[in-house]
C-alpha cells in the first residue's frame, strides 16, 4: 500500500528541467565489462546528460536512455519517462549509474522484474549501495572496480540465472 502510494506520487510529478551536469564518467574498463551484454537492449535509467548512453552506443550497444527530467543539452537522445511505470523489453539489461539515489531505484527494479530482464547493473560508490538498492542489495555482486573517474564500482544482479 505504502509503495503504491509513493509510486503514484512519483509517477504523477511533472518533469523539471535540470542544468547540465555529469556525474559518472566511465573508463574503458566499464565499456569492456559491458561487452558482456552485447546484443541486449540496455536501458540507462536516470540517464541525465546521456554521456554513458552515448559511450555504450558508440561501442555498438542498443541503448534506451530514460530520464524523468529534461536537460538543456544532451549527448544522446533521452526518452522522457519514469522508470517506475516504464515497460521494458524482455531479456534487456537495466542500468543505474550514479547518482541514482532514493526509493525510485528500488521501485524501478521491482517494476522491471515483471518484464524478465537478463541483468540489472548498478554503478556507484560503496557508501551509497544500501540506500540505493534497498531490499535488493544482497542480489548484486561486485563485478568490476575503479570503472569511473571517481573510482566507482560496477555491481550486477544476473536475474536470468535465478530462473
Amino acid at each position: 500500500m505504502r509503495n503504491a502510494m509513493i509510486a503514484e506520487l512519483l509517477t504523477s510529478m511533472p518533469p523539471i528541467s535540470l542544468s547540465s551536469g555529469k556525474f559518472f564518467v566511465p573508463k574503458r574498463r566499464f565499456l569492456s565489462y559491458m561487452e558482456t551484454f552485447k546484443g541486449h537492449t540496455i536501458y540507462d535509467l536516470g540517464a541525465g546528460m546521456g554521456q554513458v548512453s552515448a559511450a555504450l552506443h558508440t561501442a555498438g550497444h542498443k541503448v534506451v536512455a530514460l530520464d524523468c527530467n529534461t536537460r538543456e543539452e544532451t549527448e544522446f537522445p533521452i526518452t522522457l519517462g519514469n522508470a517506475i511505470s516504464q515497460s521494458y523489453e524482455s531479456g534487456s539489461v537495466l542500468m543505474f549509474c550514479r547518482p541514482s539515489h532514493g526509493l525510485w531505484v528500488e521501485m524501478a527494479i521491482e517494476r522491471a522484474l515483471a518484464f524478465h530482464p537478463t541483468a540489472i547493473v548498478y554503478v556507484g560508490l560503496v557508501k551509497n549501495l544500501e540506500y540505493d538498492l534497498g531490499a535488493y542489495l544482497n542480489k548484486f555482486k561486485k563485478k568490476a572496480k575503479n570503472i569511473g573517474a571517481e573510482n566507482e564500482n560496477l555491481y550486477v544482479w544476473e536475474v536470468k540465472n535465478e530462473n
